[in-house]
């Protein structure tokens, strides 16, 4: 095994320094020594706050100076999160990237398991790892797996893309794809990683190793984050569908369709609850309608069998507890 392989470290922040000096310090306290960290300020409203929380993480490691000279913090326009990691990764020449998220933070032996199971499958274009869901003050509330899936399971969507803080790409292999596509906003990395799918296989690292944040702030608890989610994976699905089947890939094809009509179906179920969810007032169903209405028009049969489905689910409950039983 390559143990002096490089891995650059890339995170963009839009925020003013909070949760940074946990990220960074998780960098500092990797066992893989052989690492460069690149941090791409993409419009943090207080740039001197976001240099003190990463000069605290420093301040903190066993050799300062050393530390220091490994990390970089980039200020460049604000162009979205896509155009904050394309910048990093342009930064750096090392053999692995991996993605670091300002508000996530990674176990100490994060980086030298993924690093050791890419050199393992040297014809696997990345690596995805488990890892946990925590809250605002980082305690733990749930887990994800890292269950081994093949190259045609992930693009069907029969296993869920990997979560961009608990992935590394082999340099080489995103290079030939090209990184983020900048016009999206959401979704980004997912379908960087349905590109990446198309190249080649992706490697599971089983163990917990992750942190992923969830609080209020994040993109990804706003209200509408499943349905711009879903809208914009809806989009580059349809268009990586179309790529397939004008390069005569009809396996590709095939499996992207699969999964756009599992993302669909899922979509719909969502909507079915939101509509049991509603309250009535004017706005609400406004919001009703527009959620029948798109629904009914991707997965009528999803919808209305999740609709009812959840609606007896209620009815059960009630009553349950109405009797006791």
């Amino acid at each position: 095994m390559n143990t002096s392989a490089v891995v650059d470290v890339v995170t963009p922040t839009n925020r003013s320094g909070e949760f940074m000096r946990e990220a960074t310090a998780s960098v500092f306290g990797q066992s893989h020594a052989h690492w460069s960290y690149v941090i791409v300020d993409n419009g943090s409203p207080d740039p001197a706050a976001l240099a003190d929380a990463v000069e605290a993480a420093v301040g903190a490691t066993s050799d300062p100076h050393h530390s220091r000279s490994r990390v970089t913090i980039e200020r460049i326009q604000t162009r979205g999160i896509s155009a904050g990691r394309n910048h990093g990764v342009t930064q750096g020449t090392g053999d692995y990237v991996a993605f670091l998220d300002d508000d996530d933070f990674w176990d100490p032996d994060y980086l030298e398991e993924m690093v050791a199971a890419l050199e393992a499958e040297p014809d696997a274009v990345a690596a995805y790892a488990a890892g946990r869901f925590v809250d605002e003050a980082g305690v733990p509330f749930g887990e994800w797996k890292a269950e081994p899936a093949s190259r045609a399971e992930m693009l069907r969507g029969e296993q869920p893309f990997p979560h961009i803080p608990a992935f590394v790409v082999r340099r080489r292999s995103a290079e030939r794809v090209g990184w983020f596509d900048e016009s999206l906003h959401r979704a980004e990395d997912m379908e960087f990683m349905c590109r990446l799918l198309i190249e080649g296989e992706f490697v599971a690292v089983p163990r917990v190793l992750v942190h992923y944040r969830r609080h209020v702030g994040a993109e990804t608890v706003r209200s509408d984050a499943i349905r711009v989610t879903w809208e914009a994976s809806e989009r580059f699905l349809s268009r990586h569908i179309l790529d397939a089947r004008d390069r005569g890939d009809s396996d590709v094809a095939g499996h992207l369709i699969e999964n756009r009509r599992r993302a669909r179906r899922m979509f719909a179920a969502h909507e079915a609850g939101k509509v049991l969810r509603a309250h009535r007032t004017p706005r609400e169903l406004g919001e009703v309608w527009k959620s029948i209405r798109q629904a009914m028009t991707l997965d009528p049969i999803g919808f209305l069998a999740s609709l009812f489905g959840q609606a007896g689910g209620r009815i059960r409950n009630r009553v349950a507890a109405v009797t006791g039983r």
